[in-house]
């Protein structure tokens, strides 16, 4: 009965290899980039998930003292004491405050910072190849923008 069994699974296994499709090959498995989408300055921006802990609700902060006009104070986030700066103001250079109540938190080295945002859309997944043909878009809306800055 086992040899039946055997002799069965090993013309199974050579049907298999005659007629089945071929594994895809490392190159051609397509990995995602996710990220996070919101806005600053009337501008739609993302972020990559690997430098994002969350989007938080902000309700209030504690000012702090004899800081740049954009650094909004200390909040309370996940039960960690998080900074959070104003990104509109910083960006504009204290010409414009964004009216937001959600914070960006970012992780930069192991030290969590927030970043005030006007809106935020939520996660983003886009493919390498769709991210790879928007990059060379993206890069140039960047820097126009950077080079706009006072």
């Amino acid at each position: 009965m086992s040899k039946n069994a055997f002799e069965y699974l090993s013309g199974l296994a050579q049907v298999i290899a005659e007629r089945g499709a071929a594994s895809p090959t490392v190159s051609e498995i397509t990995k995602d980039w996710t990220g996070a989408a919101f806005t600053v300055l009337g501008t739609r921006c993302v972020i990559s998930a690997d430098e994002t802990r969350m989007i938080a609700d902000l309700d209030d902060t504690i000012p702090l003292p004899g800081v740049k006009p954009w650094v909004k104070g200390l909040a309370n986030v996940g039960g960690r004491v998080v900074a959070i700066s104003d990104l509109t103001a910083f960006l504009s250079g204290g010409s414009r405050f964004s009216n937001g109540s959600q914070a960006l938190i970012i992780n930069g080295r192991g030290i969590h910072t927030g970043l005030l945002i006007e809106q935020s859309f939520g996660g983003v997944r886009l493919s390498t190849q769709e991210l790879n043909t928007k990059k060379k878009h993206m890069c140039c809306l960047i820097h126009k923008k950077w080079n706009s800055f006072p």
